[in-house]
């Protein structure tokens, strides 16, 4: 299956709700290219401090593989990220999802989550 559009969705911690989307050229199955758009998406939406109470990511306009309009020039490089998911997903199937992640997944430094309000008051503290 293929995605034609990704949307990235935010709700901020006073419930306002504000929401992305982007029509792809290409329909696509490749992750990197879903990873980089819902980055930038996100990147388009949130200020990069305002707490969140959702982050909604979905994928819409899917159609079947076979069904795709086909390029006459071969991609190659689509070819091997191609190739790399599915290798990716087969060992992720075999030894469990969290076994092969994306480098960028694995640790954040964003100020955001449970403990907000008490790393806001902390600086305010060691600001003043």
């Amino acid at each position: 299956m293929k995605a034609c559009c990704v949307a990235v969705s935010i709700r901020s911690n006073d419930f306002r709700t504000r929401s992305h989307q982007k029509k792809l050229a290409d329909p696509t199955d490749i992750s990197r290219e879903v990873y980089q758009l819902n980055k930038q998406l996100f990147s388009e939406l949130w200020d990069g401090h305002t707490p969140l109470r959702l982050l909604g990511v979905s994928l819409t306009d899917i159609t079947h593989e076979d069904s795709a309009q086909l390029s006459l020039f071969s991609d190659e490089a689509r070819e091997r990220a191609r190739r790399l998911d599915k290798a990716t997903d087969a060992i992720n199937g075999k030894y469990g999802a969290a076994i092969i992640v994306r480098g960028s997944s694995v640790q954040s430094n964003l100020d955001v989550g449970k403990k907000y309000r008490a790393q806001m008051e902390l600086k305010k503290k060691q600001q003043g």
